[in-house]
């Protein structure tokens, strides 16, 4: 079983954003919504860590995050995050 390690990563506007990871391969990404934090996979990326590399990341608003200057829509937030990953 993989550990689920807890990660920070910085936006271009000095954001610190959280994301959940574990596992290796191909990466599938889970991306909660209505409000839920990356916790929200917990049981499913257990299960798909398995054979896969699982990215869970939490939205700007709530989630995880450190600070937060300026809001921006959670898909340019999804841009930028695995801009950083370089996937």
């Amino acid at each position: 079983m993989n550990s689920i390690a807890s990660h920070f990563f910085s936006t271009n506007d000095n954001a610190i954003l959280h994301y959940l990871q574990t596992g290796v391969g191909k990466t599938i990404i889970m991306l909660p919504g209505a409000g839920f934090s990356a916790d929200l996979f917990r049981y499913q990326i257990e299960e798909f860590s398995k054979k896969y590399k699982v990215i869970s990341l939490d939205k700007r608003e709530p989630g995880n995050r450190k600070r937060s200057i300026m809001d921006i829509r959670h898909q340019d937030s999804l841009k930028i995050w695995m801009i950083c990953l370089l996937i």
